[in-house]
C-alpha cells in the first residue's frame, strides 16, 4: 500500500481536509435545524480534524501512529488506561492495539472475528474473538462488560461496524473515535434521510451518525 501521486487520478479519495471545506457549511446548517448548540467544530478541533484527514494517504503502519498519538494527545494516556482500557473494534490484525501498549502503556481490547492478529510477546493485547453487533451488544455478557468498563471506543476503518460503534458509545455514555471509510449501504437499507431517502453517501452518512447526538462532531 501507499500513496497514489497521479494528481487527476479518477480512483483517487479526497483527504477528509478537501472535503471538510465543501460540506462543513452543510453540516453546520443541519446542526442549526437539529438546533445543536456546538454549531461547528473549535478552530483547535478542525485543525485536529485536518490532520487526522491526512492519515487515510499513509501506509498502515505509519497511519496507526498517528491515530495513537491523537488519541493519547486528545484524550491522555492516563485517562484511556481507566477501566479495561481502550476498545479497538473491528481493528484487523490489532495494529492499533499494539501502537498503544507499546507507545504509551494504554491497555487496549482488540474485538475483531479474526484469529491473525499482530501480537508480539512484549506487547501482548487481549483479544475478543466476535463481531460487534446488535445481537452481541444487547447479549453477550462479556461483551456487555468490556463496553461498560471500556475508557474509549475506537474504530479506524470500522465498515459495517461504524454505526454500532456509535450506538454503543451512547448506550453507554463512552467516548469514542471512528474513522469511517465505507458507508456500506447495501447492508444496510433501514438507514434513510428524513425524506425516505436511502443513505448511500459518504457524507450522507456522516451527518446521518451526528444527528444521533448533539455532542457529536
Amino acid at each position: 500500500g501507499g500513496c497514489c501521486e497521479v494528481q487527476n487520478c479518477s480512483f483517487r479519495h479526497r483527504w477528509v481536509a478537501e472535503d471538510l471545506t465543501i460540506h462543513l457549511p452543510r453540516l453546520q446548517r443541519a446542526a442549526v435545524q437539529r438546533g445543536t448548540v456546538k454549531l461547528a467544530p473549535s478552530r483547535a478541533e478542525r485543525r485536529a480534524l485536518q490532520n487526522i484527514g491526512k492519515i487515510a494517504k499513509l501506509k498502515k503502519s505509519g497511519r496507526f501512529e498517528v491515530v495513537a498519538q491523537f488519541l493519547v494527545s486528545h484524550f491522555g494516556a492516563d485517562t484511556l488506561a481507566q477501566g479495561c482500557g481502550v476498545l479497538d473494534i473491528a481493528g484487523g490484525k490489532g495494529t492499533l492495539s499494539v501502537e498503544l501498549k507499546r507507545r504509551y502503556g494504554v491497555p487496549s481490547t482488540l474485538i475483531e472475528p479474526r484469529e491473525n492478529f499482530e501480537c508480539g510477546s512484549e506487547y501482548r493485547i487481549d483479544h475478543w474473538v466476535g463481531l460487534l453487533d446488535e445481537q452481541t451488544a444487547n447479549r453477550d455478557p462479556e461483551l456487555q462488560q468490556l463496553l461498560a468498563n471500556a475508557s474509549l471506543l475506537v474504530g479506524v476503518h470500522p465498515d459495517q461496524a461504524t454505526e454500532i460503534i456509535v450506538d454503543s458509545a451512547l448506550k453507554h455514555r463512552k467516548p469514542f473515535v471512528v474513522l469511517p471509510c465505507c458507508v456500506c449501504s447495501s447492508d444496510f437499507p433501514e438507514r434513510v434521510h428524513p425524506d425516505g431517502s436511502r443513505i448511500t453517501q459518504y457524507w450522507d452518512f456522516m451527518e446521518y451518525l451526528q444527528a444521533k447526538d448533539p455532542g457529536i462532531y
